[in-house]
């Protein structure tokens, strides 16, 4: 990997032997202020995966991998399965996970091949029905950023995540600040001493809006 790498949400993601897909969401360290994977939706519907960090071997325009479409397809898969089970008119919400823990926030976590609400992997009884839906997986003590989440300054909504920039380590430098924020600059980047906190909903600034104004470009 590179001293410096570029990560936008979005953008195209490039294996060895051809494209991947495209970057859909980081998964952060919050602790470590680190990015550990990057979910690369596939080419397929629900065919994304988590792509370790140490895999990226160069980033800006694009993003390229150290692997080829086969290694891949053997990364953790970026999406599990909600059940929703309906019993006698109610529903009932579990979560099957075949590979790793998945973040459910009304439920809690779950380890390999359980089921929550009383409810087992078997078949369904007589009069009930089962429905699923792709949930995408975050593993345990780490969070999600995603493209436009928010961020918020000292006096309030400044602009949403466009991505950021990790050191060699994968550890976060600068959180990136894209087009359509409250300045003129296409893009904002914000040194992450002054990221305070970040969570699924987005990222907090020790700054104000005055002083995210006054950043100078990165490199600069």
């Amino acid at each position: 990997m590179t001293d410096a790498l570029r990560l936008i949400i979005g953008s195209e993601v490039v294996c060895d032997d051809g494209a991947a897909g495209k970057l859909h969401r980081l998964i952060v360290d919050p602790e470590q202020r680190a990015v550990t994977h990057l979910d690369v939706e596939g080419r397929h519907p629900n065919d994304g995966h988590l792509v370790p960090i140490g895999r990226v071997r160069s980033a800006d325009e694009e993003i390229h991998l150290d692997c080829t479409h086969e290694q891949f397809s053997h990364f953790l898969p970026a999406q599990d399965v909600q059940v929703v089970q309906l019993a006698g008119g109610r529903a009932q919400y579990g979560l099957y996970s075949g590979s790793m823990l998945a973040r459910m926030p009304m439920f809690g976590l779950l380890g390999p091949g359980q089921l929550m609400g009383g409810m087992t992997s078997g078949r369904p009884a007589p009069g009930e029905h089962v429905a699923t839906a792709p949930l995408d997986v975050v593993p345990d003590g780490e969070v999600d950023l995603r493209g436009g989440a928010y961020v918020i300054a000292t006096d309030g909504h400044i602009g949403h995540v466009h991505g950021v920039v990790v050191d060699e380590a994968g550890h976060l430098t600068h959180l990136l600040l894209g087009e359509g924020h409250v300045f003129a600059r296409k893009e904002v980047a914000i040194p992450v001493e002054s990221v305070t906190e970040v969570t699924e909903a987005g990222a907090h600034l020790s700054l104000s809006k005055a002083d995210v104004e006054a950043l100078p470009a990165l490199g600069a």
